[in-house]
């Protein structure tokens, strides 16, 4: 019989903890996105374009980058608005004025907080997503590629610069493309966030403008080629283009929720096993 009853004692406490499990709501404080509670084939993939109508100013090195078309970034902080595509619970492509990005400056910040805000979709239950700005990945070594040809599919990305040039099948004409690391979450980056790689690309480059230097046809229109992109941006002209970007959850931390609700319960056990004791 007192073996009985100490057992149904244990099961008793073992089911009041559960019950108190079973009360603390699943996202208390865990601001990270709930990747692994989507459904496969749903991936978190964000996919982003027509940022401020295919209009994007890329100058300098390193790099100034005004989304909205200008020829500087006396404001680094302005924003633009984008347009969200993919597929992916996490975010909503209802067209919103939530769905911003924020130019980058010259010389690059660190940091950036709220670098892109997105509306959120059903798995965040419409809050916005906020992705601070972690990282520019830059080439700080020597020029990558050739830098010097505008061979088919020849790749350049000079010394100190983000920008990867890379001419295309004829030879005729070049993409441009960049890589960041972002932080995502909601609410605030205090309960988690989920790491993020966003690669930015052009689908070709549309417009040079000047000033060139005498003699150079360099910023007047010419056909773009990585010598000439070089060449335009070392005499202090601008190179317009369409981006469009793919952003992709990288390996994420465990919510920090899920080692509160453990400890929870926990705690629920040992205060209940030291009054029996007690008792």
């Amino acid at each position: 019989m007192r073996i009985q009853e100490v057992l149904s004692k244990r099961l008793a406490l073992v089911a009041l903890a559960g019950g108190f499990l079973a009360m603390v709501p699943a996202h208390v404080w865990a601001n990270a996105l709930p990747i692994g509670s989507l459904v496969p084939p749903d991936t978190g993939e964000l996919d982003i374009s027509n940022i401020s109508g295919t209009l994007v100013g890329v100058t300098s090195i390193p790099p100034c980058i005004n989304w909205s078309g200008g020829t500087t970034c006396s404001t680094p902080l302005a924003t633009t608005n984008f347009t969200v595509g993919g597929n992916s619970a996490l975010f909503s492509n209802t067209p919103s004025a939530t769905d911003q990005i924020k130019n980058v400056g010259t010389p690059p910040p660190p940091t950036e907080t709220d670098f892109e805000t997105v509306l959120g979709g059903t798995a965040v239950g419409g809050a916005t997503v906020h992705f601070d700005l972690v990282q520019i990945v830059i080439n700080t070594g020597a020029s990558a590629g050739n830098c010097n040809s505008n061979a088919a599919f020849t790749t350049c990305t000079p010394h100190n610069s983000p920008f990867t040039f890379t001419e295309n099948s004829l030879g005729n004409g070049i993409t441009i493309s960049f890589t960041v690391l972002l932080n995502a979450y909601t609410v605030s980056s205090a309960g988690g966030v989920t790491p993020y790689s966003a690669s930015f690309i052009t689908p070709g480059i549309q417009t040079f403008s000047g000033p060139g230097t005498p003699g150079s046809n360099a910023c007047l229109g010419q056909a773009a080629s990585i010598t000439e992109v070089q060449a335009c941006e070392g005499n202090g002209g601008t190179i317009t283009a369409g981006f469009t970007a793919v952003e992709q959850p990288l390996a994420s931390s465990p919510e920090p929720i899920d080692f509160s609700l453990v400890g929870s319960g926990l705690l629920v056990l040992g205060f209940l096993g030291r009054r029996r004791k007690r008792a």
